[in-house]
């Protein structure tokens, strides 16, 4: 069972934008049932897995952000957490619209309804917005931003820095986790293809921090009372996407053959340190144990 260390322990009033996305699912389910705080959940798809009658819940339109400001600011949180980033893009599928719309849109949303009601803010941000040319990268760290993708991510990333009362912002390596949404990541985009019999191809030059979403739940739950700070969630391990999803293969009994080395080109090194020694729950490197206790053949390979 996960444990919750607040050490200053409060009872708040959570506003929770994307509780349907892969990281809202699971601060949804670490705040539920591993904490009391109250939980208002905010949801943009057309299903709502929320069952409880203790949890507030709200289904929002993408084109109406109007009535979704009017909604959290008469529900006056006293935390406001966006978990709407799309983090990766190799999951992103859609107009580019939609990265502003997530990215950036509702974390400006975010910065205007804390400075209304004078609110924390918690929102999410990646190591995309780095350009991997660095061994490694601390939350002081300049950003140097290569594509439109991580263009739209720091631009949230500075929306909620400069305009909301008080924020955390959490950057995260790249990101895996249980979904009841058919919410992809990585590693379950990855590994359908192989149970398809696909080729994959993957570089030994790509190397990140994987980080899973009940640890990035943890973290930003056992750190509610920080302010103003940027925080890297990170293991103390990187790893490069080929040695990630063929030990996971391994693992799993799945026909490595289809995973195929793409060309040795430079890519990047996005490797998170963090500085801050916090005390909040310690992320354990590699994620690996996770990724196998997940995505098993017996539970979670249905899509």
């Amino acid at each position: 069972m996960f444990h919750v260390k607040h050490p200053e322990y409060m009872k708040y009033k959570i506003a929770l934008i994307g509780s349907d996305t892969l990281i809202g699912e699971s601060l949804y389910r670490i705040i539920k049932f591993e904490t009391d705080h109250e939980l208002h959940a905010f949801y943009s798809s057309d299903i709502s897995l929320i069952d409880d009658e203790r949890i507030k819940s709200f289904k929002f339109e993408k084109n109406d952000l109007k009535k979704l400001k009017r909604s959290i600011i008469d529900y006056k949180p006293d935390i406001l957490i966006n978990a709407s980033l799309i983090h990766d893009p190799l999951l992103f599928r859609g107009k580019s619209s939609n990265l502003i719309y997530s990215n950036v849109e509702l974390n400006e949303l975010s910065a205007s309804i804390s400075k209304i009601i004078e609110c924390h803010v918690i929102s999410f941000s990646s190591h995309l917005i780095f350009d991997g040319t660095k061994k490694e990268y601390t939350e002081e760290s300049a950003p140097t931003t290569r594509h439109k993708f991580s263009q739209s991510i720091l631009a949230g990333e500075n929306a909620i820095r400069i305009d909301a009362n008080s924020f955390m912002i959490f950057r995260l390596g790249r990101v895996f986790g249980q979904t009841s949404y058919n919410n992809d990541d990585f590693i379950r985009f990855y590994i359908f293809k192989l149970l398809k019999n696909k080729e994959i191809y993957l570089s030994k030059n790509y190397y990140f921090n994987p980080v899973f979403t009940d640890d990035i739940s943890l973290s930003l739950i056992n750190s509610f009372i920080n302010k103003n700070e940027i925080i890297n969630i990170c293991s103390s391990e990187y790893f490069n996407e080929f040695d990630i999803i063929s030990n996971l293969s391994d693992k799993l009994n799945i026909n490595k053959n289809l995973i195929k080395l793409k060309d040795d080109y430079p890519i990047g090194n996005y490797n998170l340190i963090n500085h801050k020694q916090l005390s909040f729950f310690p992320i354990e490197p590699a994620g690996i144990d996770n990724a196998f206790f997940i995505f098993n053949k017996n539970n979670s390979w249905s899509k």
